[in-house]
C-alpha cells in the first residue's frame, strides 16, 4: 500500500522540480536586515518617587534627580553611538528613551499648571548626536510616548 503512495509522491516531487527548475535557479534570498535592541535605562529607580508621602515628594525626587544626573546620559550615549555604530545595524529598537525637562521655579507643588519646558536631557537627541559624531546616520521613524510626568524637585 505504501509502495504506489511514494511512488505518487516522488512523481510529484519529479514534475514540479523538472517544470519550475527555472524558479529555483532564480531564486534570490530575501535580504538580510540586521536589527539592534537597547533598553538605554532612566538614569535612576524612579519608584520611590511613586510610593513618597506628599510631604517628602521634592526631596525624594532631589535623590532621584541627582542619581540621574550622575548617571550621566551624554557619556553613556557616547557608549552606545560606539556599539551601535560597530554593529551597523538597520534598524535599531530603543526602550526607556526619556526627555526631562525643568521648571525654575516650578510650580506643581503650588497648583500650577504650566509644563516644564526647559530641556535638560533629551535621551533620543543626544544619542542621535551621537551616533552622527560618529558618521552613523539614523533617524526616528517611530516613538510612543508612555507618561509625561511633573514633579517638584527641591534642587
Amino acid at each position: 500500500m505504501w509502495k504506489p503512495i511514494l511512488a505518487a509522491a516522488a512523481a510529484i516531487v519529479t514534475a514540479a522540480c523538472s517544470s519550475s527548475a527555472s524558479r529555483f535557479e532564480a531564486f534570490q534570498p530575501p535580504p538580510v536586515v540586521k536589527v539592534m535592541t537597547f533598553n538605554v535605562y532612566l538614569g535612576a529607580d524612579e519608584s520611590p518617587i511613586l510610593t513618597a508621602p506628599a510631604a517628602q515628594l521634592p526631596i525624594v525626587a532631589a535623590g532621584v534627580w541627582a542619581t540621574i544626573q550622575r548617571t550621566d546620559f551624554r557619556e553613556r550615549a557616547g557608549r552606545l553611538a560606539d556599539l551601535i555604530a560597530g554593529a551597523a545595524p538597520d534598524l535599531v529598537g530603543l526602550q526607556e528613551v526619556v526627555s526631562y525637562r525643568v521648571q525654575s521655579p516650578g510650580d506643581a507643588a503650588f497648583g500650577g499648571t504650566a509644563p516644564a519646558t526647559s530641556v535638560r536631557y533629551d535621551y533620543l537627541q543626544l544619542l542621535l548626536d551621537s551616533l552622527s559624531a560618529r558618521g552613523a546616520r539614523y533617524t526616528a521613524v517611530a516613538a510612543r510616548p508612555t507618561s509625561d510626568v511633573e514633579v517638584p524637585v527641591l534642587a
